[in-house]
């Protein structure tokens, strides 16, 4: 351990200088990228799927430091972090705007192939990463959970045989400051251990109106540790373990727009943009720990992995429901979660291994098993705010509430709900690809699943917290749902040009799985369909001019049954209804190129662009769910007030832009041998989209326009960087949130800018 840490020390010894000076002669955003797109490693450019690939530098080089950051640079992709700091992930308008616990995201996100079962709080900050792969279209063969729109798959750095350290500090305005540390190398001969560890604190962008109650906001907290070990246990043999730790605090903030007329009491004007007008003082918080870890064999004839994890994600949250400043209804859940494991066996064949016949076939075989629990051990929905109560102008209820308080009683009644779904779930997959000459590959492959829903728990009582009590109202037998699926799939790839161009088709199917409606007051858990999806995307990549233009283009058509869609209404039996949108459809075109301009005259020069076409609409909606635009009253499943059902076929599916697109312009200058210039500036459009089903909110069209400088001194690893974006301070929402008392609105940063200082090192 001495020596690990002295060498960690030697920021400025000859290797480091050596391999500094080697690695850092082009641009960053010309490094080639490995892909595990299906489960080996292959060049990203050699897989006849559509995928958006950026190594670690690539990141840093583009300004991304989280998930969310990726909708900046892969158009088609729309990543909105929703109340509460949930994810909601749309490719190639495919997604779910469903938040809670106990449903799946259509989109799947996977770290280190750890699939995250709960969308709080995945949009944070990266760890130390190698790599990220947007996978677009259904991964319906070889990943953990089957989805119908996509994956991004996070693979962070792991150990190896050779010293890293990275240190980097961040400041900007909004008083944001960051710091993120990284150490890696070998302990023994046959140990390796890697951490990263990050902190990330600053102010909100929001601030309280002159009106507002609440008037003071805390500082946004978040921090994580990642703690990776390696052990080579024989020259074929290795296992890996590893930690991950994160945890998040800070405001829940948000304005009202287009009030309906239960809003009116309570927020009779709009507030201006970055200002909130409330009685709740709203946060949210979260906590995920997860340990997982890989046993691999490397063998002559084959290779084989045993992969398991175990994962807890535990959530809170009060936020004011109205989104006024007058006492009205404000939603608390102190304790929303996930418990989830799971365990891979995986076969895969290896060059001149069995049944590869001549090197002409590649195959992989495994097993996936999937356990989980989740969803709220206690929500409470109060009808004044336990702060302030008492002055909810409401048809008699303050006289009520005078009387509870003569008498002594608790004048803040609640009304608690529990829900809780347990998943259980198999499936066993195999994918295997032909390629008896050089010009031509067959692909084919299935997955087969049988999964169990359960509702552990669904009930209703008032509560009265001051008296500890609580008077049961509903509770709810349990109900279960036994599912089963086969997801197969057929792709061709053609080089009819040589090496250098690829041609592929593809037909493949996806399914996420149903879930139950577990969080209402008086109606039973009731079940919602699972989504399914049938894909066509034919694509060519390749690369032109020795290499130095490289581009990917794919059209497709996503053909969508029973696509999962969330409401959110008081009226509605509880808070959040699920239901089904029979069929979909979504069409588009997207691409991407990476062009070296002039690699003899201006080496250092590189342009990027990319961009998307879609056409989504609801084919057959008949049975849609909203808000009327006169009453603001509430229709759709579980409508307690008697309206005739809307039908939304025709409209245009959520979160869906018709086009969007990227354009960047990078350029490294070297000074002398030993230093650096790095500048870029990027540009990302999206033309808007809507974010309900109804179609009647709406995220406008909008640019966003960001630029990075920085200097790099090789002999010392030091980088200097000046950042800054959404330069023109464009009004961007993060979502929209659409009750029974308005339009609840979450912008997105405005202007941000700041400095950040890094120190690399490498060495033996």
């Amino acid at each position: 351990m001495k020596s690990y840490i002295a060498l960690l020390a030697a920021g400025a010894s000859l290797y480091s200088v050596q391999l500094a000076a080697q690695e850092q002669r082009s641009s960053r955003l010309l490094e080639e990228v490995v892909v595990t797109a299906q489960k080996r490693e292959e060049n990203a450019q050699d897989v006849p799927i559509s995928l958006s690939a950026f190594s670690g530098e690539k990141l840093e080089a583009l300004g991304v430091e989280s998930a969310q950051d990726l909708q900046r640079i892969t158009p088609g992709l729309v990543y909105s972090t929703g109340p509460i700091q949930y994810s909601l992930i749309y490719i190639r308008g495919i997604g779910t705007d469903v938040f809670i616990p106990s449903a799946d995201s259509s989109v799947a996100t996977y770290v280190d192939g750890v699939y995250f079962p709960y969308a709080h709080g995945i949009a944070g900050s990266f760890t130390e990463v190698e790599r990220v792969e947007v996978l677009k279209g259904p991964q319906g063969t070889l990943f953990g959970r089957n989805t119908t729109g996509g994956a991004i798959n996070i693979v962070t750095k792991t150990p190896g045989d050779e010293f890293e350290a990275k240190v980097k500090l961040a400041t900007g305005n909004f008083a944001d400051r960051s710091a993120r540390i990284y150490g890696a190398g070998p302990v023994t001969d046959f140990l390796s251990v890697s951490l990263a560890a990050f902190k990330k604190e600053g102010e909100s962008y929001y601030s309280p109106a002159a009106s507002s109650p609440v008037q003071t906001v805390p500082e946004h907290d978040e921090k994580g540790a990642h703690l990776k070990l390696r052990f080579d246990i024989t020259e074929t043999l290795t296992l890996d373990l590893a930690a991950l730790k994160t945890e998040s605090r800070g405001p829940l903030l948000n304005s009202i727009e287009n009030t309906k007329l239960a809003g009116a009491a309570f927020r009779p004007n709009d507030t201006a943009d970055y200002e909130y007008n409330s009685n709740v003082d709203g946060f949210f918080a979260s906590e995920d720990t997860l340990f997982y870890g890989t046993l691999a064999w490397a063998g002559d004839a084959l290779q084989a992995k045993l992969f398991g994890s175990n994962q807890e994600v535990e959530g809170a949250t009060l936020y004011d429901f109205d989104g006024g400043p007058g006492n009205g209804v404000y939603f608390e859940v102190p304790d929303e979660f996930v418990e989830a494991k799971s365990i891979e066996f995986q076969l895969q064949s290896v060059p001149d291994g069995i049944l590869t016949f001549d090197n002409t076939v590649e195959w992989t075989l495994g097993h996936y098993y999937f356990d989980s629990i989740g969803g709220y051990r206690n929500v409470y929905f109060g009808l004044v705010s336990a702060a302030q109560p008492g002055d909810l102008p409401l048809l008699g209820l303050e006289s009520l509430l005078g009387i509870l308080d003569a008498l002594g009683l608790p004048s803040n009644p609640e009304i608690l709900e529990k829900g809780v779904v347990d998943t259980e779930s198999h499936a066993t997959y195999g994918q295997l690809t032909w390629e008896p000459v050089d010009w031509f590959g067959l692909t084919v492959g299935g997955r087969y699943q049988e999964e169990t829903r359960s509702t552990v728990v669904s009930s209703a009582s008032l509560s009265l917290r001051p008296l500890d009590g609580e008077v049961p109202l509903f509770n709810f037998d349990p109900q279960s749902t036994s599912t089963t699926n086969f997801s197969p799939k057929v792709a061709i790839q053609l080089r009819p040009f040589g090496e250098d161009t690829m041609l592929y088709g593809s037909w493949q199917q996806g399914f996420k799985s149903g879930t139950y409606n577990v969080v209402a007051l008086n109606l039973p858990p009731s079940y919602v369909e699972p989504e399914e999806v049938t894909a066509f995307e034919i694509g060519m990549k390749g690369s032109l001019a020795g290499g130095s233009f490289s581009y990917n283009i794919a059209a497709f058509r996503n053909e969508l049954e029973n696509l999962q869609t969330l409401n959110i209404s008081l009226t509605s039996g509880g808070t959040s209804q699920l239901s089904n949108a029979a069929e979909a459809t979504i069409d588009g075109v997207d691409f991407d190129i990476t062009w070296e301009v002039s690699p003899q005259s201006l080496p250092g020069l590189v342009l990027t662009a990319s961009g998307a076409y879609l056409d989504g609409q609801y084919d057959s909606f008949p049975n849609g769910a909203g808000f009327d635009e006169t009453t603001g009253l509430y229709f759709g499943p579980g409508q307690l007030i008697p309206a005739p059902n809307r039908d939304f076929s025709g409209n245009v599916t959520v979160r869906t832009p018709e086009y969007s697109g990227t354009l960047g312009v990078n350029y490294l200058y070297l000074i002398g041998n030993n230093s650096e210039l790095e500048a870029g500036v990027h540009a990302s459009y999206n033309s808007g989209f809507f974010y309900d089903t109804q179609n009647t909110e709406e995220q406008e069209s909008n640019t966003l326009i960001g630029a990075r400088l920085s200097y790099y001194y090789v002999p010392m690893g030091l980088r200097l960087s000046a950042y800054g974006a959404n330069l023109t301070d464009e009004v961007v929402y993060s979502d929209k949130l659409i009750n029974d008392f308005g339009t609840n609105s979450f912008l997105a940063p405005p202007r941000t800018y700041g400095l950040s200082l890094a120190w690399e090192f490498q060495g033996q």
